[in-house]
């Protein structure tokens, strides 16, 4: 998760609400509990500071991780998989189970 520093400005008479986790929001209510204005969040800085753990913390996300090399082997021997079945599945397809949809859908089809 992405933390920005900075500071948060509204006007004196309106007080900020509050989301779930304790955090303030940019609307803003008057004393009647009414949605009246939303505040402004002023950055310290442009960048964003990234929280640690987080995938950003680790740089430009081009980093190698043993999480991405394992999804990248599944996914090239899936992909290899299908390759080599392929021609199977296209006889199968084409000497089974075309000839049996087509027999049902007509029996069914004609009254």
């Amino acid at each position: 998760m992405a933390r920005i520093y900075g500071y948060f400005e509204h006007p004196d008479d309106l007080t900020p609400g509050r989301s779930k986790e304790g955090g303030l929001h940019q609307n803003l209510y008057d004393s009647d509990r009414r949605l009246a204005d939303h505040a402004t969040f002023f950055p310290d800085d442009e960048e964003l500071q990234p929280a640690h753990g987080s995938a950003a913390a680790s740089g430009d996300g081009d980093d190698l991780t043993l999480e991405g090399l394992l999804g990248a082997l599944v996914l090239l021997g899936a992909m290899a998989a299908l390759e080599t079945a392929k021609p199977h599945v296209v006889k199968w397809w084409g000497d089974q189970a075309l000839p049996v949809l087509r027999s049902t859908w007509h029996r069914l089809a004609t009254p």
